[in-house]
């Protein structure tokens, strides 16, 4: 009998539990609006375009990995050199 009760009293925390939690109540607040701070943009070069593509196309290892090192700088010049030769392409379309 003492144990039919205290299984009963269990089974009743159990249901109970999630039912008080979820009678709380929730306010989100979102952040209010700022003024936007204007932004001068500032030409762009093709040296830096370049510069910046062979950054994202070459994954640059750790420093203690000397011969990442060389696979990353070997990785530049040919990407430096693909993208000069598709500007160069991209004029000779541009001229015809």
């Amino acid at each position: 009998m003492k144990i039919r009760f205290l299984a009963a009293a269990c089974t009743a925390l159990l249901l109970a539990a999630p039912a008080n939690a979820q009678s709380s109540f929730v306010m989100i607040i979102g952040e209010l609006p700022t003024a936007r701070v204007a932004v001068a943009s500032a030409p762009v070069d093709q040296a830096s375009l370049i510069e910046a593509a062979a950054e994202r196309a070459c994954e640059r290892p750790r420093l203690n990995n000397l011969k990442g090192q060389v696979i990353y700088r070997n990785c530049l010049v040919e990407v430096r050199a693909e993208a000069q030769a598709q500007l160069a392409a991209g004029r000779q379309f541009a001229a015809r």
